[in-house]
């Protein structure tokens, strides 16, 4: 390690790299030029450049090995961290939250170990990570309780690509994605009303022509009636006709929003080939199929049993629709998280109700059963009393009526509360939980999808010029490892995920 002789110093790799004189800006000086300068400490037998920072009064300072392992932070870019460069001082100085920067500070110290205080909130972390460009090297593993690990998204390379396909799959990245996330939660939202409605009496094209013959046949045979009659039938058909076929028209409306989403999306996907092993992308062309097979049907020459019944199957295949308010609404994400979450809790909750309801099915079987007219024939049939029972519902179709078995059924509803009770708090704040993971998941995703290529060759570029120049100049040694860290990460774009260790 070659240290500067006394009196004389070596030019800093920033004094070097920048060529205009940068204005200095404290005070309403402006006569005074200074460059931003890296501080270089001598101990015996090394030299290490580190550069000073101010967060709110309080000072730290970092050396570059600790700023390597992180290339793309606003720390470790000079053309990023200029601006707040404080010429007089010689230092750094953001005003940021001081204790929320020790997790900062303590994150580069660590090369990726996470501190979390207590009092710090996780959304006041997260954005304190996001504001200095560490949460793009966040890999948060699932047995951390207040972070989440995001699943792997592939971002096509194409920049047009890319914007269609943040068009339809990250509704927060633009103002359009957003109104086409709200129009097609609406187009889904009018389909299912459009299907319930399609069921209701009035609208069933056999049923408007039964009712037609019987006020047909009310009428009788009288030779007066047979005019009215015939203009009841063609009145009746006629206003049928018409709002079928304009179903028939909201309907189709509704499938051409869903194959050109569909289609939109497949074309954007940057696997094209595994597009529809994603089980949503799949429920996405099921909901489609039943329209276009429910015309190839009905323009085939096969009975009507048999066209009647495949219609019947295509419409229930149709209800598929509903799995599509998943990828655009994200309380229902959040909720169906907190659903795996609690697949334990459910488990366990299952298997109480079921050795409950065993037990009470079985004495009331026994208590009720030599009862003139009882309804509890079986154990088997107890079941469903005890079921409803347990859960507080009582419908009331089968009730006890022996004192012991109204003793049995007053215990069965206490043993349902005590056994319900205590799992609702417990999944409660497993849904607190999610609602949180699921926000900080959302700054993860957001600040990877602003990476852009001109960043990355741009940081390429700054630091192979600082090797250069300290390598040239000879200020101090980059180990190999450190240097292959660097160059890997920035030529290959292979960012390196960090773990994270909550304390």
């Amino acid at each position: 390690m070659i240290l500067s002789p006394v009196g004389t110093r070596r030019r800093s790799w920033s004094e070097s790299r920048v060529k205009s004189p940068r204005l200095g800006h404290r005070l309403g000086d402006l006569t005074r030029y200074r460059q931003p300068r890296i501080s270089s400490v001598a101990i015996p037998g090394k030299s290490v450049e580190r550069i000073k920072i101010n967060v709110s009064g309080k000072k730290y300072e970092l050396t570059y090995g600790r700023l390597f392992r992180f290339p793309k932070s606003l720390l470790a870019r000079s053309a990023r961290r200029e601006e707040f460069y404080d010429a007089e001082r010689d230092e750094y100085f953001f005003d940021r939250n001081r204790m929320a920067f020790e997790s900062v500070y303590y994150f580069y110290q660590t090369a990726g170990e996470l501190f979390r205080p207590e009092h710090i909130p996780d959304d006041l972390l997260m954005k304190e990570m996001q504001f200095y460009g560490l949460l793009q090297y966040l890999s948060l593993p699932g047995n951390v309780l207040l972070s989440v690990g995001p699943s792997k998204v592939i971002v096509p390379g194409n920049k047009y690509q890319r914007m269609v396909w943040e068009l339809f799959e990250n509704p927060s990245s633009s103002v359009a994605a957003r109104l086409v996330n709200a129009f097609m939660l609406l187009v889904i939202i009018l389909s299912i009303v459009m299907l319930c409605i399609e069921t209701l009496p009035d609208l069933d094209e056999e049923n408007g022509h039964v009712l037609a013959r019987n006020r047909q046949q009310k009428n009788g045979n009288k030779s007066d009636n047979i005019t009215g009659d015939i203009r009841t039938v063609v009145y009746v058909t006629q206003s049928l006709s018409n709002k079928l076929q304009t179903l028939f028209v909201i309907e189709t409306f509704c499938i051409a929003c869903f194959s050109l989403e569909l289609m939109i999306r497949f074309l954007a996907s940057a696997e094209k080939r595994r597009f529809f092993w994603n089980l949503l992308n799949l429920f996405d062309l099921l909901a489609v199929l039943p329209f276009y097979l429910s015309l190839v049907v009905s323009s085939q020459s096969v009975s009507a049993t048999q066209s009647a019944y495949t219609l019947r199957v295509l419409r229930l295949v149709r209800l598929l629709r509903l799995a599509k308010i998943y990828r655009y609404s994200s309380s229902v994400q959040i909720f169906v998280k907190t659903i795996r979450e609690c697949v334990k809790d459910f488990l366990l909750l299952y298997f109480l109700i079921l050795m409950t309801t065993t037990v009470f099915a079985s004495t009331c079987y026994y208590f009720e059963g030599e009862h003139e007219g009882t309804e509890f024939v079986s154990i088997p049939a107890a079941f469903w009393w005890a079921i409803i029972t347990l859960t507080s519902v009582g419908y009331g179709d089968m009730v006890p009526v022996t004192p012991a078995g109204k003793i049995n059924g007053a215990v069965c509803v206490v043993f349902g509360v005590i056994i319900i009770t205590p799992l609702l708090p417990i999944i409660g704040s497993k849904f607190n939980s999610v609602q949180e993971k699921a926000k900080i998941e959302k700054l993860l995703t957001s600040e990877k999808l602003q990476i852009s290529d001109d960043d990355s060759s741009e940081s390429s570029e700054d630091w192979r010029r600082f090797v250069t120049f300290a390598e040239e100049e000879e200020l101090f040694e980059i180990p190999p490892s450190v240097k292959n860290l660097i160059l890997d990460s920035q030529i290959g774009h292979n960012v390196r995920s960090r773990s994270i260790t909550v304390i």
